[in-house]
């Protein structure tokens, strides 16, 4: 880093083939950095953007022009080479900043090569309960404000995630158990919330293709049985069952349908447990 009592500079590389910003960056004196970057294009022993199009310069017979931008001393450096980072990417320069600027890995994107590479060091690996708990609770911080949750909100809208996609974060999540705390603020979350006629259109076909299997029918009853319906969920159900369009569709799909004879008795049974509840 630079001591914060030198003076430093920000300037930039300008390609002489066509007079394009390419590239931002600070320094405390520029013809040597201009001699580093040369140098270190030409080891060949590092890859990036930059040196990629430094080399590219170099081997057409040209060199980048370096000018300087601003000059300072002190710690002012890391905001005033965002700052004009920032400006030139408005301007619509195509830079070869493999970040956002202020000595950081901000905006920085690694490669499918360095991922697979840092995928393959971390498989396999156990993380303590205690570092668990510090990922845990530095990830909560990033979305306490509401200013980095509308970005992020903003940055999805419209975003639609892949098939493959979905069902990694369906196997993922699944079985995952949900803190009485949890569920509570899921809860309180959609209180009050309704879909919109399309959502509610796709859910309908989405249940409809949907078959449970044995195993997940018999949990629905066991979860749903003894439940009590409250006077106002009970009237609901009487409305909504009386509307001729959902009688209608009651009708159209259990036309020319037969009942197994297990299911008559458990309708039977049901139908006589209910008149000895009246009476």
């Amino acid at each position: 880093m630079i001591n914060q009592e030198k003076s430093w500079v920000i300037y930039v590389l300008i390609d002489p083939r066509d007079g394009r910003v390419r590239y931002v960056g600070k320094t405390i004196c520029l013809k040597k950095r201009l001699s580093s970057h040369i140098k270190e294009a030409m080891n060949g022993k590092k890859h990036n953007h930059r040196l990629h199009w430094i080399r590219d310069l170099v081997y057409s017979s040209f060199l980048p022009i370096g000018v300087i931008l601003e000059i300072g001393i002190g710690n002012g450096w890391a905001n005033a080479e965002r700052k004009w980072i920032q400006t030139f990417k408005d301007a619509g320069a195509s830079l070869v900043n493999g970040t956002n600027g202020g000595d950081g890995t901000d905006g920085h994107i690694q490669s499918q090569e360095t991922r697979a590479k840092i995928s393959l060091i971390h498989r396999g690996k156990t993380i303590s309960p205690e570092h668990r708990d510090k990922l845990s609770i530095a990830g909560r911080k990033r979305f306490e404000s509401l200013d980095a949750r509308t970005k992020i909100s903003v940055i999805h809208i419209g975003k639609h995630l892949s098939p493959e996609h979905r069902a990694k974060i369906s196997i993922a999540n699944r079985g995952k158990p949900k803190s009485l705390e949890h569920r509570m603020k899921m809860s309180t979350q959609r209180i009050g919330f309704k879909h919109t006629p399309e959502a509610r259109v796709k859910i309908s076909n989405a249940g409809r293709e949907r078959k449970h299997s044995a195993e997940t029918k018999a949990k629905i009853s066991i979860a749903n049985s003894g439940k009590q319906k409250s006077p106002e969920h009970r009237a609901k159900i009487v409305i909504n069952n009386s509307l001729p369009e959902r009688r209608a569709r009651l009708s159209s799909a259990l036309r020319g349908h037969i009942c197994s004879p297990e299911t008559r008795d458990k309708i039977s049974a049901t139908c006589l447990k209910k008149k000895h509840c009246e009476s």
